[in-house]
């Protein structure tokens, strides 16, 4: 029996938002967010504070931007306050998102902060374009400033407010995927191939086919990035342990351990410490071509990423609004080897479960697509998760 069309959506949905925990750990979103312990919640009088001052900074920068007379001698200028309503915009849907974990607010009051985000996320992208058309307008296509409106227009594609539906978080990957890989040209260009500006969009788009579970495209900007720092800086930059330390780890799980140990022993070097890479089961769900057509009842696909709670436990109405199914009862990990050519070969359930010769036979018929190192096709260690709810 195939999975039911809110189940795929579902999958695909949780894989898309997954994006959004680890994209926020790049400096670009980090410098944006109050740090706070895990699991704290902010202070109702804290943020209200910050909202003021969001206000009233949104306010500001909208009236220098009616201020710019449009004449194209002021163009560059229209653009660059355009740009400065965006950063304001992007902090205030930012801040919604710091109220959703504040205790105290009524649910009418979170309801407008959402509203007011949702406003903010379409007027941020439409200001984006505008400005990058400005530009263009100008004959300054091929700025930074168009390279920055390009990162920033990939970030609200993958941070939504609200929910997407399945063609929507497909539509999103691909045009984020082409706007970094737009913006990254024109800094090779402009900047530089070896340029700071450019090494720290390399990292974002890292991380961003890190999160898709595309290793081997996070693996060929790695060493990218390695080279240059090696050019720059020598051998022993301590810049490189965070790129050498993903590397490694790519090797160990796509089962080229003398690769990982000579990484490991690198870094070793530059950190003073003794590192080793061991295959990690990294989960796969993101890299799933075709997910598995067996029957899974009460069994639901999972991704580890996912925030808002709705992890693994949640099917997607037509209309893109949230439902919880049921209660978690139980997850179950699947240890799996994916050949050259994306399929299962080896399934290892971890655990005990009376739903265990379903979930192996679902693992085992799950496509994947290929890990492809400088053109030749590797096999590669993974997992999935799957929750089972009653």
């Amino acid at each position: 029996m195939e999975v039911s069309n809110a189940q795929r959506f579902c999958s695909r949905a949780f894989r898309f938002l997954a994006l959004l925990s680890v994209l926020a750990s790049c400096s670009e979103i980090r410098s944006q967010v109050i740090s706070k312990p895990s699991g704290s919640p902010f202070k109702k009088e804290e943020i209200l504070s910050e909202k003021l001052k969001l206000d009233q900074q949104v306010q500001e920068a909208e009236k220098a931007l009616a201020s710019v007379p449009a004449r194209a001698a002021n163009a560059y200028q229209y653009g660059r306050a355009i740009e400065n309503v965006v950063r304001f915009t992007k902090e205030r849907v930012l801040w919604e998102r710091k109220s959703r974990r504040t205790p105290g607010f009524k649910s009418s009051e979170r309801q407008k902060f959402y509203n007011q985000a949702e406003i903010d996320y379409r007027k941020s992208q439409d200001l984006l374009q505008k400005a990058i058309n400005v530009y263009t307008s100008i004959d300054l296509a091929k700025t930074l400033a168009v390279a920055s409106d390009k990162i920033e227009m990939a970030w609200f594609l993958l941070n939504p407010v609200g929910w997407l539906r399945d063609f929507e978080v497909e539509k999103n990957l691909r045009e984020s995927e082409k706007l970094y890989l737009d913006a990254l040209a024109l800094q090779d260009e402009l900047a530089g191939r070896d340029a700071d500006l450019t090494l720290e969009t390399i990292l974002v788009i890292c991380d961003f086919y890190k999160t898709n579970a595309d290793y081997d495209k996070s693996l060929e900007l790695y060493e990218r990035y390695v080279e240059s720092v090696e050019r720059r800086h020598g051998p022993d930059h301590k810049s490189l342990i965070v790129p050498l330390r993903e590397m490694g780890k790519i090797a160990a799980m796509t089962e080229r351990q003398k690769d990982a140990d000579e990484l490991a022993i690198r870094v070793s070097r530059i950190t003073g410490r003794t590192e080793t890479f061991l295959p990690e089961y990294p989960d796969l769900i993101n890299r799933a071509t075709d997910l598995s057509r067996v029957d899974l009842g009460n069994i639901r696909y999972h991704d580890r990423n996912m925030v808002g709670g709705l992890t693994g436990l949640g099917s997607i109405e037509e209309r893109g609004a949230p439902v919880i199914v049921g209660q978690l009862a139980k997850q179950i990990i699947v240890k799996i080897l994916v050949d050259e050519t994306g399929n299962v070969i080896e399934a290892k359930l971890i655990g005990e479960t009376k739903k265990g010769p379903i979930i192996l036979n679902a693992a085992r018929t799950t496509k994947f697509r290929p890990f492809l190192y400088k053109g030749t096709a590797l096999r590669m260690l993974g997992r999935m998760v799957y929750n089972i709810v009653e």
